[in-house]
This record gives structure tokens, C-alpha cells and sequence, in this order.
């Protein structure tokens, strides 16, 4: 058992005596469950919760919206980028270690980080966007499976294989 941390709002405890709780149905209807649910992840540790703030959901949406973006990029034929290869398997290996540990907050940060290095691009190999849906999938589960399925991707994509990383790709070239 592991237990969540505690949510408040303005430094306060929510309660319902006080009058400070937050209904997740506006956010729901106004931004998606996914981006509800990442939010919630992305407030701090798990198991510390943290201070509400309504207007920092409109940052998880602009993350969501980036996922969006990069899954409905054409299919590039072309062999994958050294760099970009090395992004995902870092991605991979560090958003797996960070959700076996439960830090979801650093595991939504490295794949910001990831979209963030894949926004310029116009083109993407079809086996970079599966295993990156793959791994965003426990997270936005909804998107997932709506980007998985708009990229032909059979079934569910909670039925495929969660994506291993390769240590030697992962690894930086050089450190400074």
C-alpha cells in the first residue's frame, strides 16, 4: 500500500467545511480526463500531493496538445536520426525508472523534454511515435489509445509490449 499525498489549495487542507475544493468536473469537461489525471501527477511526489492551482492544468493541456501534434506527424521512410534514437531510449529508460518508483512528476517532465526536442521536426519513423505512445500510454491512456489507433496500430496499445531502451543507445557520448 502506498499511500498519495495530500492535495490542497492555497496552502490549506481541501475540505468541504472550509469551502476550498476543487470539483474535477469544469476540468474534466473543459480539458479532457488525461489532462485531469496528468496534472494531478505532474503536481509533485505522489506520496507529498501538493497546492492546487487551476491555472496549472492550461501547461499539462499545452503538453497534451505537442503529444498530439508529434503523433499526427508524417511517416518518415527515411533511417532514424542518431540523435533522436538517442532521445527515445533515453526517455525510455529514465520515464521507467522514474513510474517504477512512482515519481510520475519526473516522468511527465522527461517526456516534455522529449516533445520538446521532437517539435521542430516535420517527419517521424513510425517506430519512434509507437514506442513513445507506448510509454505515454499508463500516463494519458485515453490520447494514447486514440493516437495509437490513428497511426494503425492494432488492437489496443495496452495489449502491445512496453518499450525495453537500449543501454548503448541511451548512453551520452560525452560528458561534461
Amino acid at each position: 500500500l502506498y499511500h498519495q499525498g495530500t492535495i490542497t489549495k492555497n496552502g490549506s487542507k481541501m475540505s468541504k467545511s472550509r469551502g476550498n475544493t476543487v470539483s474535477p468536473d469544469e476540468f474534466i469537461e473543459k480539458h479532457g480526463s488525461d489532462t485531469f489525471r496528468a496534472y494531478l501527477m505532474f503536481m509533485g511526489p505522489y506520496d507529498e500531493g501538493g497546492d492546487w492551482n487551476d491555472t496549472g492544468i492550461t501547461g499539462i493541456s499545452r503538453f497534451i496538445i505537442k503529444i498530439w501534434k508529434f503523433c499526427k506527424l508524417p511517416n518518415s521512410e527515411n533511417e532514424a536520426d542518431k540523435n533522436d534514437l538517442q532521445v527515445l531510449h533515453q526517455t525510455i529508460q529514465s520515464v521507467t525508472n522514474d513510474m517504477h518508483m512512482m515519481k510520475f512528476n519526473t516522468a511527465i517532465s522527461r517526456l516534455m523534454e522529449c516533445m520538446n526536442h521532437f517539435t521542430n521536426h516535420t517527419e517521424i519513423q513510425l517506430h519512434i511515435k509507437y514506442d513513445f505512445i507506448k510509454i505515454i500510454a499508463p500516463i494519458v491512456p485515453h490520447v494514447a489509445e486514440e493516437v495509437w489507433e490513428a497511426n494503425g496500430g492494432a488492437s489496443s496499445v495496452f495489449n502491445e509490449i512496453y518499450p525495453d531502451f537500449d543501454p548503448a543507445m541511451a548512453k551520452d557520448e560525452s560528458i561534461s
